[in-house]
């Protein structure tokens, strides 16, 4: 079996979705092409995201489109938040969106635990995207904003929240990291070589 294409490198569910679009050899690859990538993705991800166990998507145009809009509206507001440029309401547009679809139920669990449920109509495509969308209010709201990071590889787009002490983590993965460094030596090598000439 082949292996899976998709990285979940970001340490939380929407991360992970703006994720699937990712630099190989310098260009630009969308791993979200036709909407059964977007269920295999989804499948993938309950594996890392337990807030997805036993959900069930069907693959549809409608779920395509609106994974990618939500992963596009997510970048960018990631990409605000990084940079620490000032958030505008219509950048929430899509985001808000879902979440509106859904709303909060109390229910009691077996031991007679009281616990908040986030529940939207089984049907929808918003549904299907409602834990991503719920994923991106806590990085937005509740997580530590100081631990959204951009890949410092200047050449990977990927995000990921840091979850080290000192939250100075800076590359997404240690491949990259040494991808970066390996980058760097050469380049240093290079000049070196250039003034030498």
């Amino acid at each position: 079996m082949p292996a899976s294409p998709f990285l979940f490198l970001g340490g939380a569910l929407a991360l992970d979705l703006v994720n699937t679009e990712v630099i190989i050899r310098h260009q630009r690859h969308d791993l979200l092409n036709t909407p059964d990538d977007v269920v295999v993705w989804m499948r993938a991800a309950s594996q890392h995201h337990p807030e997805l166990a036993g959900e069930r998507w069907k693959a549809s145009a409608e779920l395509l489109e609106s994974a990618k809009t939500l992963r596009v509206a997510l970048r960018q507001t990631f990409e605000l938040r990084v940079t620490g440029a000032r958030l505008k309401a219509k950048d929430l547009e899509p985001l808000n969106h879902i979440l509106q679809v859904g709303h909060h139920l109390l229910e009691v669990t077996k031991t007679g635990e009281m616990v908040s449920r986030y529940s939207a109509p089984e049907d929808s495509v918003e549904r299907a995207m409602l834990p991503v969308a719920l994923s991106a209010r806590w990085v937005l709201v509740e997580a530590e904003p100081g631990r959204l990071h951009k890949c410092l590889n200047e050449h990977c787009i990927l995000f990921f929240y840091d979850t080290t002490r000192s939250a100075t983590r800076g590359w997404c993965s240690l491949g990259c990291l040494n991808r970066a460094r390996s980058a760097l030596v050469y380049q240093r090598g290079k000049q070196k070589r250039g003034t030498a000439a």
